[in-house]
């Protein structure tokens, strides 16, 4: 999905990339933080904050550290050792980041640049629908009767365009 958003993100963007230790840029990557600097690249300006936002914001259900967990600690570090020797932002942008690991890297960064200021607050909830055990229970519980005389007409119609619907009982038939 980050590439999808990529491409359709009005914000620019890029990928911090934390490298194993021992190989330089040909190491074996660690971890991965995508996010999208904003505001004015100038050298002189007035009264303008930079930000940096996690990619994906504010559109996207997750945003956040993407690493495995043994190299979790140290690719870390890393974006926070990047992060407090980079001074071209003033504010990190964190909003509805729900990831033990940006918190992690709140309170490593907060260590190594003690005049960071950091304001946490709720953020909004990403919904959560609940649904019955099969197919055809929600066809038959949750659609009105308008809806499922729709929903066969354009599966009939897809079938006949050539488009097959498989129905999966378990996702590991994926």
């Amino acid at each position: 999905w980050l590439r999808a958003w990529a491409e359709v993100s009005p914000y620019p963007w890029k990928v911090l990339v934390a490298r194993q230790e021992g190989n330089g840029r040909d190491g074996a990557v660690a971890g991965l933080l995508p996010v999208s600097p904003r505001g004015s690249h100038a050298v002189y300006r007035l009264d303008q904050v930079r930000e940096i936002h996690t990619m994906g914001d504010p559109a996207a259900d997750y945003r956040g550290v993407i690493c495995d967990s043994q190299c979790e600690k140290a690719a870390i570090d890393a974006f926070s050792a990047h992060l407090a020797g980079d001074n071209w932002w003033d504010r990190i942008v964190l909003k509805d980041v729900l990831d033990d690991r940006v918190a992690l890297l709140i309170d490593v960064l907060a260590a190594a640049e003690p005049a960071l200021q950091i304001a946490q607050g709720n953020g909004q909830m990403c919904p959560l629908l609940g649904l019955p055990d099969s197919w055809e229970a929600y066809v038959k519980g949750c659609l009105t009767p308008p809806s499922r005389k729709s929903l066969k007409k354009r599966l009939r119609i897809a079938e006949e365009r050539g488009c097959h619907v498989r129905m999966l009982r378990d996702c590991r038939d994926a």
